[in-house]
């Protein structure tokens, strides 16, 4: 979850016109920024004539967002007609012929079902006729075959509930994703999809993703024991063979997780993302590896000595994109960047194919023929926008233009900074000032820590988690730094890993570090600095304002306060195990030590706790045990729950909540204005006279 105005839709490259007058642009109100229009996918098609893309937006009616199919035709055709179904299109994908585009329509209610228009435009067909909703999706080879994920009835449950109500068997009520298929029969004047069928439907495991044969008669697939992040470690890759009637076989089984395969195009060899067994792999570079498909059917691979390491000279995380060839195209982070890469499929030579130190790539799709690309992408002076190039050489030309959207805006200029800690460690991080700065005047400094760890803040437009408003305050004059403390992502695996066993403080000591590096140059006000965060960056938040007095308030979102207390709670207790060593049972030294709790009596600075009710990843035990501690000991504290809500904000109501909470905290602490009445930030006892 990165990102501001990422969270919702946003747009890509092309700096701004040079600041004329500050004084002559528009500071944003909160409901211009959340009603931004932005990219949320996109697909070039085969012949590299046509994209696909998705445009999002609030639905304030419906308290959501709404998404719009656009196809553009890049001939100079312009945008081809798209009928308007009952409900919102998602996961558009062209078939491999280039004859037809299919997306899941999610109706107003209803099952979500995959549906197909004409390439050229005209009258949309329903291809699948799911019992529940469809979810991912992909064409065969052919055109003659769409497979699908969805989630098996819950008939059991519901037969419970008419005798006994609603209740939750923890950890065992769930339901297996199995992998279906809908046959087509298309002509000229007939277009006929048979009922589904399903493929894989054991109860043993639960699929994630899968990928079908150039020759369209097998689906590789990722499979679990369960769909429960605990059962993460089990992901293996399966083969399914539909001319040896339709046999299951697994053909890679390490001991960590393994998953996005995708076939060669001879289909001889399957590519995969994988950290090779690793046990603790949490903070470990993830690898591109592959395998001979004939060879693991018949001897699974279960050591990483079967598997040739592609990306074994390449210090940081690859995500698969495409396979031509003897090419294998894949983005990753370097630094404060996200580039296109590509990598011979032996492991040789590696390039990197976009450029620039102030590129952020956001998503890519390829022609067929892999001669023309579609890069959704951002930078320091755009939101996330949509370009079309040919692959070599790369010359991006653009296509969308929403950052049109923020001009006339006061916006601050990102730009990256770098520091030394305590100890010497180099740290990064990304500086968002004012549009014009007054020397002679001190302006207040807000501290926005990511999430994560393993995240990286970039110097883009669109800047942190969105109920933080970056921009909003930055155009009201405060200073804005975004630390890549050691555990960020983008620097390698060894920064990721280091001293983990006594993570809060040395994270916190790059983080003040960084704080002491501003104050130097003197344009920081001492005496208004303030720190903010979601999720570990709440972590980190939190220790931060126990630990320091520092920092005149603070405001978390998702944070843990207790590791003990969230090991036993949250969905995800294998990220702790690996993190320290051990559980709170038999290391309970490092568990707390590391929890901000347990010095909760040297806390003075006022904190802000936003909260979603059903967090399954930080449960809001965190921040009750954290508010109740703060109460105790007599710090100005401020609880506020979301209801629906899981690990972060997703609705624009609620989000017009939490920034406007966000924003009338920090003025009031670092600007000394009076809470408005009004604020979201009261409760329904103090409406009244105050």
């Amino acid at each position: 979850m990165k990102r501001i105005w990422r969270w919702m839709p946003v747009v890509l490259p092309v700096f701004l016109s040079p600041v004329a007058n500050a004084q002559e642009l528009h500071i944003p109100t909160v409901d211009e920024v959340l009603n931004l229009r932005s990219v949320v996918s996109q697909v070039l098609s085969p012949n590299g004539r046509y994209l696909a893309y998705e445009i999002q937006h609030p639905d304030w009616q419906s308290d959501g967002y709404t998404q719009e199919l656009v196809v553009e035709d890049l001939s100079g055709g312009g945008k081809v007609p798209v009928p308007s179904l009952d409900g919102v299109p998602s996961n558009p994908e062209w078939s491999p012929d280039g004859r037809w585009l299919a997306f899941v329509e999610h109706p107003k209610q209803g099952v979500s079902q995959i549906w197909a228009i004409p390439a050229e435009g005209g009258a949309a067909w329903q291809v699948s006729k799911s019992a529940t909703n469809v979810g991912l999706f992909h064409w065969s080879a052919d055109s003659r075959h769409i497979a699908f994920l969805t989630v098996q009835p819950d008939d059991a449950v519901k037969a419970r509930e008419e005798q006994f109500g609603t209740f939750e068997v923890f950890g065992r009520d769930f339901q297996q994703t199995q992998l279906w298929s809908v046959d087509l029969e298309v002509s000229p004047g007939h277009r006929v999809s048979q009922p589904p069928v399903c493929l894989v439907c054991s109860a043993a495991f639960s699929i994630a993703d899968f990928s079908w044969s150039p020759d369209s008669t097998k689906i590789v697939f990722t499979a679990s024991d369960t769909p429960l992040l605990t059962a993460y470690s089990s992901q293996d890759i399966y083969l399914l063979d539909r001319s040896r009637g339709d046999e299951v076989r697994k053909i890679v089984g390490l001991p960590s997780p393994d998953f996005s395969p995708m076939f060669s195009p001879d289909g001889k060899k399957i590519a995969f993302l994988t950290w090779l067994g690793q046990r603790d792999f949490f903070y470990s570079n993830l690898h591109i590896g592959t395998i001979d498909v004939d060879g693991a059917w018949r001897h699974p691979v279960s050591s990483a000595g079967g598997v040739t390491d592609v990306t074994a000279r390449f210090d940081e995380n690859p995500f698969l994109l495409g396979w031509n060839g003897d090419s294998l195209y894949f983005s990753a982070e370097q630094k404060t960047n996200t580039h296109l890469f590509g990598v011979d499929s032996n492991g040789g030579h590696l390039r990197r194919i976009t450029s620039g130190e102030d590129f952020v790539l956001d998503g890519a799709s390829f022609s067929r023929d892999f001669k023309r690309v579609a890069l959704l992408a951002e930078d320091a002076s755009h939101v996330p926008e949509l370009y079309v190039s040919d692959l070599a050489p790369l010359a991006l030309r653009q296509v969308t233009h929403l950052t049109d959207q923020v001009q006339g805006w006061r916006l601050g200029r990102p730009t990256v900074v770098s520091w030394k800690s305590g100890d010497g460690t180099p740290v990064e991080g990304i500086l968002y000032s004012p549009a014009e700065v007054d020397p002679s005047r001190r302006y207040p400094l807000i501290v926005d820590l990511h999430g994560g760890p393993a995240n990286v803040s970039q110097a883009t437009l669109s800047p942190g988690e969105a109920i933080y408003a970056t921009q909003l305050l930055v155009a009201e004059g405060a200073f804005i730094l975004q630390p890549n403390y050691r555990d960020s992502s983008g620097y390698g695996a060894a920064f990721r890993g280091r001293d983990l066993e006594n993570i809060g403080a040395s994270e916190a000591a790059d983080v003040m570090s960084g704080v002491d590096f501003l104050l130097s140059k003197g344009q920081i006000d001492p005496q208004r600095v303030a720190v903010v965060g979601s999720s570990w960056g709440g972590y980190l938040t939190t220790w931060l304002a126990i630990h320091t007095s520092r920092f005149r308030a603070a405001s978390e979102s998702s944070g843990i306060t207790d590791l003990v207390t969230n090991y036993s709670v949250t969905d995800n207790p294998a990220f702790y195990r690996q993190l320290f060593h051990g559980t709170p049972w038999n290391v309970a030294d490092v568990y707390r030590k590391n929890s901000p709790v347990t010095t909760i009596g040297e806390a003075h600075t006022p904190m802000l706790l936003q909260e979603g009710r059903e967090d399954k990843r930080v449960p809001p035990a965190n921040a009750f045990e954290l508010y109740r501690a703060l109460q105790d000991n007599g710090v100005e504290s401020r609880l506020i729950l979301y209801s629906g809500f899981g690990h972060g904000f997703n609705n624009p109501k609620e989000m017009r909540a939490a920034i406007q909470v966000n924003l009338d905290w920090l003025h009031h602490y670092l600007w000394d204005k009076e809470i408005p009445r009004e604020s979201p930030i009261w409760g329904s006892s103090e409406t009244g006279d105050r």
